[in-house]
């Protein structure tokens, strides 16, 4: 997990707890933002140029992406940005390729 923060989930939480006044901390968004927009490797564009099934697996690995309350929350946000290049099929369970990409 690219967006994982030391010590894993326990580490996620403590993070979460600290950046709650700023909308809280989630590995699933930072990983998402880390290889579509943080990363630099190519000039010509932001992020790592992952394959569709690469980033599905990605956003999808624990499932469908469900709206949980009328907040958006940051990987919410992200997912938003994402969809006017990329359309993920969030209501969807990943493909095959996606579980093992």
């Amino acid at each position: 997990d690219v967006g994982h923060t030391p010590f894993a989930h326990v580490g996620e939480d403590a993070l979460a707890e600290c950046m709650k006044p700023y909308g809280g901390f989630d590995h699933n968004d930072q990983t998402l933002r880390v290889v579509t927009k943080l990363e630099k490797k190519y000039p010509d564009f932001d992020g790592l140029n992952l394959t569709w099934e690469s980033l599905e697996g990605l956003v999808k690995h624990n499932g469908p992406v469900v709206r949980k309350s009328q907040k958006k929350s940051h990987f919410e946000v992200t997912l938003d940005e994402l969809r006017h290049k990329i359309d993920l099929k969030l209501d969807t369970y990943a493909s095959l390729e996606a579980q093992i990409a």
